[in-house]
């Protein structure tokens, strides 16, 4: 996967000169040992959302906005896998397209948004904006291991 994007990286280098200096600053990830799970490999970060793309989950960086890919039904902070331990819950009629992924074990929560619903949404901005869905998973005793752009 890391040499795929690191393919990527080199392509967009060649067409956009202006890539080049950042492709050079991040090289060295490339080769880096592998961030423990649930981690930003750019800057091993804590996520601040998950986003749903095509079925398939990624994490995003709460620091530099980098996405990567993780399992649907894991915790990204304990790795907690067993489905009944890591509810969903969601206001389909406010936010139908943004869930609270919560886990049982470690009480931690994260805000996924689910771009097959609403293919225009900006996962960073959506984030900010289910401020209600942040106070209600807090209120049920859960909490973000990382805050978002507002502080929560």
């Amino acid at each position: 996967m890391a040499s795929a994007r690191v393919e990527r990286a080199r392509q967009l280098a060649a067409r956009y000169p202006a890539a080049r200096e950042i492709l050079d600053r991040y090289a060295h990830l490339a080769a880096a040992a592998p961030t423990p799970e649930g981690l930003c490999a750019c800057d091993p970060k804590q996520p601040v959302a998950s986003v749903l793309r095509d079925g398939l989950r990624s994490l995003l960086c709460a620091e530099c906005g980098c996405e990567w890919p993780y399992p649907r039904i894991e915790c990204p902070f304990c790795q907690e896998q067993e489905f009944a331990k890591l509810p969903r819950f969601s206001d389909e009629t406010r936010y139908p397209h943004i869930r609270v992924e919560a886990c049982d074990t470690c009480k931690c929560y994260l805000l996924s948004i689910d771009l097959s619903k609403d293919g225009h949404a900006i996962p960073e901005v959506d984030e900010l904006a289910a401020l209600p869905l942040n106070l209600w998973a807090q209120q049920q005793g859960y909490s973000r291991r990382h805050p978002n752009l507002l502080g929560l």
